[in-house]
């Protein structure tokens, strides 16, 4: 992983908008979004899990009758990236 810096056109591939640095190499999952790769399946469910739980603890006006976000045990019920939850 490189040092945080601005997108340019050599590096927009492999660059990870939410954390302003490139990432290349293997990994088990990139987002289409923003183009942060998860390395293991783990850290992707972990991740998740974290921003589900600061969604849930955040304060910001529900709908009426809107229930928090389950955390996850499956990448297979991961439906967004955790880094771009706020889109959602």
């Amino acid at each position: 992983m490189s040092e945080i810096h601005e997108i340019t056109a050599a590096c927009a591939p492999v660059h990870c908008w939410s954390h302003d640095v490139d990432e290349d190499g293997p990994h088990y999952r990139a987002c289409l979004e923003c183009g942060h790769l998860y390395r293991t399946e783990a850290e992707l469910v972990t991740e998740y899990n974290k921003g589900v739980r600061e969604v849930n603890a955040s304060p910001l006006p529900r709908w009426p009758g809107e229930t928090r976000v389950p955390e996850i045990t499956s990448v297979n019920d991961a439906w967004f990236c955790p880094l771009c939850m706020h889109d959602f």
